[in-house]
């Protein structure tokens, strides 16, 4: 039928795919980039002409049951009789451990032709290290990177399993090619530039591990760095991917002519191409013109790849008879943009440059709030002399200051939007932050201003003080006003202007965002900015001034009563001194630039947090805000003539002066981040308030205009919705969203702030009801989140499922008859750190039930130099053993079973086992420094061996090596035996007799994949085995001796039926992608426990598991028994069946998705299952030995 590729990669790869699909479709390719997870079309040979394109955005897992439409494509023939056919298959595969499932799918689905396998990983796997957000599909990754090496291993690990099974079955088949390639060239950027190199190199050395390879190796990173500047946000330009396929298809010729010549073509080289730059000129650039804003359609490398590039190279470049290229002459490349059609189809991916459909909805909702808002501002009745009325003096109201109030909070919204990537990184857009010290300063002046207006509208016979001087919020409704206002009075007034609308913002954040609820009285009660510990870690932090200001609002009248009788030259000085607080040396705003965001555990840190967020760095601010408008109350007494001239036009000026600085490098002083925000600004700030004011710029009119002055009412709202309404309008650098933002703020400032406003200063003089009304509705707010409503968001967000059960388990359960409940342990009085006894293993030994468990904790400690944080987390596991008399005592928790500590050695030098600490760790985008610290050892197992005169009891479990010889090694599997066991039984009760039992250690070399502490250890015949894995079904043997190393001796992906509907019902019960590990060591089938299916005399039974990781970051568990047995005629095992999930943990508040098996026996007539639950206790499952065959029923 022709050549049919499958490639399976990440973006990067899918850049290749398009490459080529538009270069062999005549027309753009219909389907877009984003969003695409699998992608096949088919062609003519000989024309190019299409046959057929299907597309889908089915998100992993790719399984059969997910995507049906997929599967159904891939079982058909869709060549149409065709017999010259050019075939390409696209499969989105993040990591390696998944293309061995897609590599079956497409070996099974017809095909009369040559096939190709196609794999490449890129950035992934580092992406699941450091940025776990976008680890999105495979979150079980994000806890198993926990380092680099650990990062680094797996990468190995999964890329030799991948080769292994590619070599022992697929790519030695007749008709089919494998080629493998490296990473692309990602970034400059550290650890990019230094970690995707032994990422590649871990690949080479993967493949020459496996000698002479049917698999060729094409060296992706090698073009894609030689043409660096063809490299946008981590993805190749279009040239530099079809110069990769180039590349593919001349290797593939090759391999084609090599197999036609018998082997008579000298082997293919890659040329150097890190000289190809040389030999290639750039007449233009494709990827540069179609990636700007200015081009029609999606932006960004996503839209690169949907153009097409018509591009010639000079000079042929013919494969010969002896395979290598004719590469001696110049290239000139001209690349020019082909124009794409921009119409957009039905099944848009649904991205943040994705119209929804409900985007016009809410824009013509909003746009229509937003007019007639605007045109009852135009419209308002003004007030209209007579003729010959004599005129009334000039009015105390401040007009303009609305609009100066909303373009300075839309300048902050607009910054802080733009830090997040959802505006442009416009250099304007990094200094919003200024204004926010710009609201204290207006807060002291119109308070100061409206109070001296006042006295004088009163002196004067009654003029009416008009609206408007409410800092940041609307004009208050009009209200009776006393001859002298209490401060508590005072104070109360302010807020109730502001704290409804706030508390309810901030409600529907803690709900959207699922934070938990410990931090929510902080900020329902505005403590944020007194905590400098939490001010950075909690949602709405850019409210924090609502927090500062409170004291402020506290201090005013006191200090108004002082300001207001000073002499002028008193106000000058201090406005001279809020300046100059802010006139910082260029040694601070290095030392300021050392914090990290969200970082509160150092001095350093604590320091600058307090200087950003603290009221106290800002009250001479406030002050200077009061004593100008103490200035323009004098001056506004005074005629026109006095007023000096550069006041005339200070307005103009101020302004001016700051966009220069915004937009100008140079302008700003290195220490402008820590400078800005203390005052440095003040001078031109302040001039805008004071020359809008005098009325006497020209720019005043128009911000004196009705239309404008009217969107200061919600300028509040608009503050605190900038981030809501982003996250609901989900689209970046839309200025659409300007209108959607206003339209929202219109709404809820006229629903909920004028009224509660209006309601609660209604209320008589005295301030009683007003301020319980205050109080009232701030701890009815935090109440409500703590009780029912509380409740349902722990339990929404917590991920508890200790009610829920998926379909399947009912039935399960209903017709068992078991027993489950919390083990009953005391672990030895050792005088060290309290820890909890978890995953617990059992052993029949004798007429006694033996108990190893691990005691769990963590804690993390953490010293500073400066910014510079070195953290040491300790995780610490102590072994306990001990055994249990009788079965009801280790079933009792009032009558717990005693454990004495295990003491481990080290076999080679007799010193105490201990586990060397990992290299540390710095995350420079932090500046911290980890350092790992295990004690102990993790997860034991035990396992009675038994002799002919005797018995040993076998211990396993994980630590990393002992001492530091071997502490460039990760983790390994240790096994040793209890030494003394009579120090175990005789150690009982609440006091421990004689010495601790000890044990030694010794590395147990089982897999060249590392550790694994779910291995399950048996004995068969003399010999020693291990059920390394369940899925695929692995068993390994010892070759010789304790220190002997394993060998695989069966593997078989022939799994039950039942294990794939136990993993489905995981995924419903943990909403994640699941994978299946051991649990127990497999104990031989009583013959009393008959089993249908489980004949032979050599059956074993083992408990495993499926393990998830939940958006959350918490792991979710499924457990269930497995059979398998010895097969004497075949002299190979076989895996019989598993069982349905087992009901264990539902006594403990996490349910079932905590609790992990990881001990089995049968004892006294019973089945036990012992289990960790959630790190925190232990528990056991009881069952009749009779019941254990209806786990069993189909």
């Amino acid at each position: 039928a022709g050549t049919w590729i499958l490639v399976q990669g990440a973006s990067v790869t899918q850049c290749m795919v398009t490459a080529l699909l538009q270069l062999l479709k005549p027309a753009p390719l219909e389907v877009e980039f984003k969003g695409w997870e699998f992608i096949d079309a088919g062609f003519r040979q000989s024309s190019f002409e299409p046959l057929w394109e299907f597309a889908d955005r089915c998100k992993p897992p790719h399984t059969r049951a997910k995507c049906p439409a997929r599967y159904r494509h891939l079982s058909a023939d869709p060549t149409g009789g065709h017999s010259d056919v050019f075939r390409i298959t696209y499969i989105r595969t993040r990591i390696a451990d998944g293309f061995d499932v897609q590599n079956q799918h497409f070996l099974g689905a017809p095909w009369d032709g040559r096939r190709v396998l196609f794999m490449q990983t890129n950035v992934q796997y580092i992406y699941c290290w450091r940025m776990k957000q976008f680890c999105r599909f495979r979150d079980d990754l994000k806890a198993a990177f926990d380092s680099e090496s650990a990062m680094l291993r797996a990468y190995e690990e999964h890329w030799r399993a991948v080769i292994e099974r590619a070599l022992g079955d697929y790519c030695t088949r007749p008709g089919t090619d494998c080629v493998v390639a490296t990473a692309d060239f990602f970034s400059p950027k550290a650890p990019y530039d230094r970690l995707m190199p032994e990422l590649n190199e871990k690949l080479r050395g993967v493949l020459a591990s496996q000698g002479e390879s049917a698999i060729s190796l094409l060296d992706n990173y090698a073009v894609s760095f030689a043409a660096s500047h063809e490299v946008m946000q981590g993805h190749p330009s279009h040239f530099v991917n079809v110069w990769q396929y180039q590349r593919l298809l001349h290797l593939l010729e090759h391999k084609r002519l090599r197999e036609e010549a018998s082997a008579q073509l000298a082997p293919l080289e890659e040329p150097k191409f890190q000289a190809c730059t040389s030999e290639l000129s750039f007449g233009d650039d494709c990827y540069r013109r179609t990636c700007t804003g200015a081009c029609p359609g999606p932006s960004g490398f996503a839209g690169m790849v949907q153009r097409r590039c018509d591009w010639k190279i000079s000079g042929d470049r013919n494969l010969t008879r002896a395979g290598a290229a004719d590469n001696t002459e110049k290239r000139e490349t001209s690349l020019a943009p082909f124009e794409m059609d921009d119409q957009r189809t039905e099944s848009e991916p649904e991205t943040k440059s994705t119209w929804r459909w409900y985007h016009p909805v809410l824009l013509v909702f909003c746009t229509g709030v937003v007019v007639r808002e605007l045109l009852e501002l135009y419209l308002a009745p003004r007030p209209v002399e007579k003729p010959g009325q004599q005129p009334k003096s000039k009015s105390n109201r401040l007009r303009g200051l609305g609009f100066a109030r909303y373009l300075a909070s839309l300048h902050v919204a607009l910054t802080h939007l733009s830090r997040q990537g959802q505006m442009p990184k416009w250099r304007i857009l990094n200094f919003g932050f200024t204004w926010v010290p710009w609201f204290f300063m207006l807060s002291g002046f119109v308070l100061a201003y409206g109070r001296l207006a006042k006295e004088k509208a009163k002196h004067e016979g009654g003029d009416e003080l008009e609206k408007g001087l409410t800092c940041l919020t609307p004009s208050s409704p009009t209200q009776r006003t006393r001859a002298t206002e209490s401060i508590v009075e005072f104070f109360f007034n302010r807020l109730a202007a502001v704290y409804p609308l706030y508390v309810v913002v901030l409600m529907m954040t803690y709900l959207e965002l699922g934070t938990p609820l410990k931090f929510f009285p902080v900020q329902a009660l505005l403590l944020q900015s007194f905590l400098p510990t939490l001010t950075e870690r909690l949602p709405q932090l850019h409210c924090w001034f609502l927090s500062a200001i409170l004291p402020f609002w506290l201090a005013f009248l006191p200090l108004f009563r002082f300001l207001k009788s000073q002499p002028q030259w008193v106000h000058l000085v201090i406005l001279l001194g809020t300046v100059g607080i802010g006139c910082l040396p260029e040694g601070f705003g290095t030392w300021f630039q050392g914090h990290r965001s969200g970082r509160s555990t150092c001095s350093a840190d604590i320091l600058v947090i307090l200087l950003k967020f603290n009221p106290v760095c800002y009250f001479h601010i406030f002050v200077g805000g009061i004593s100008l408008g103490i200035l323009l109350a004098r001056m506004r007494r005074s005629a026109a003539a006095t007023i000096p001239c550069f006041l005339r036009y200070g307005c103009s000026l101020g302004y001016a002066i700051l966009i220069a600085i915004f937009s100008f490098h140079g302008l700003a002083t290195p220490a402008y981040k820590l400078s800005f925000r203390l005052g440095a600004l003040a001078a031109f700030q302040g001039l805008i308030l004071l020359t809008l004011g005098l009325e006497s710029d020209p720019l005043c009119r128009f911000f004196n205009l009705p239309i404008l002055d009217g969107l200061g009412r919600y300028t509040f709202a608009q503050y605190l919705l900038q981030f809501q309404v982003q996250r609901l309008w989900d689209r970046a650098n839309d200025p659409c969203y300007l209108i959607v933002l206003l339209g929202i703020s219109v709404l809820l400032t006229n629903a909920i702030q004028k009224p509660c406003e209006k309601y609660l200063r209604q209320r008589p003089l005295l301030p009683g009801r007003s301020v319980a009304a205050v109080v009232l509705l701030g701890l009815l707010s935090t109440t409500l989140l703590h009780s029912p409503l509380g409740a349902m968001h722990n339990a929404w967000t917590s991920g508890d499922d200790s009610a829920y059960l998926p379909t399947g388990f009912e039935k399960v359960f209903a017709g068992l008859s078991y027993g489950d409940g919390r083990l009953g342990l005391a672990p030895q009085a050792t005088g060290r750190r309290p820890c909890a006894l978890i995953n617990p293993s059992l052993a029949v030994h004798g007429k006694s039930l033996l108990v190893a468990a691990r005691c769990h904790a963590d804690w993390t400690e953490g010293t500073c130099d400066g910014f510079e944080m070195l953290e040491t987390r300790v995780w610490q596991s102590d072994l306990y053993v001990g055994n249990a008399l009788h079965l009801d005592e280790l079933l009792s928790p009032t009558l717990p079973t005693p454990l004495a500590l295990l003491e481990p050695f080290d076999g080679k030098t007799g010193e105490a086992w201990t586990p060397c600490p990992r290299p540390p760790v710095r995350f420079a985008a932090n500046q911290t420094t980890i350092q790992y610290q295990t004690i102990g050892v993790e997860d034991p197992r035990l396992l009675v061996r038994r002799r002919q005169s005797s018995s040993e009891v076998i211990l396993t479990g994980v630590s990393r090596p002992h001492g530091s010889q071997n502490c460039n090694k990760d983790v390994s599997t240790v096994v040793g035996k209890i030494s003394d066991l009579e120090s175990v039984f005789s150690s009982r009760g609440d006091k421990a007799t004689g010495t601790s039992p000890s044990i030694q250690l010794d590395v147990m070399r089982v897999s060249p994949y590392g550790a694994e502490k779910n291995l399950g250890l048996f004995d068969h015949e003399g010999h020693e085995y291990v059920v390394h894995r369940v899925e695929p079904f692995e068993i390994w043997r010892r070759a010789s001796g304790m220190q002997g190393a394993f060998q695989r001796i069966f593997q078989t992906s022939s799994l039950p039926p039942k294990l794939g509907r136990v993993k489905r019902q995981a995924q419903l019960l943990c909403n994640a992608p699941v994978h299946v590990h051991g649990g127990s060591n497999p104990q031989l089938l009583p013959r009393d426990v008959l089993i249908p299916g489980a004949d032979g005399t050599a059956v074993w039974i083992g408990v495993a598991h499926t393990m998830a990781v939940r958006s959350n970051g918490r792991r979710c568990y499924v457990n269930f028994l497995y059979l398998f047995k010895w097969v004497e005629e075949a002299a190979a095992f076989q895996l019989l069946d598993v069982s349905s999930p087992l009901p264990i943990g539902q006594w403990h508040g996490g349910g079932l998705s905590c609790s992990w098996a990881s001990g089995l026996v049968f004892f006294d007539g019973k089945m036990l299952i012992s289990y960790g639950v959630c790190d925190e206790a232990s528990g056991v499952f009881s069952m009749d030995k009779g019941e254990v065959k209806k786990l069993f029923a189909s």
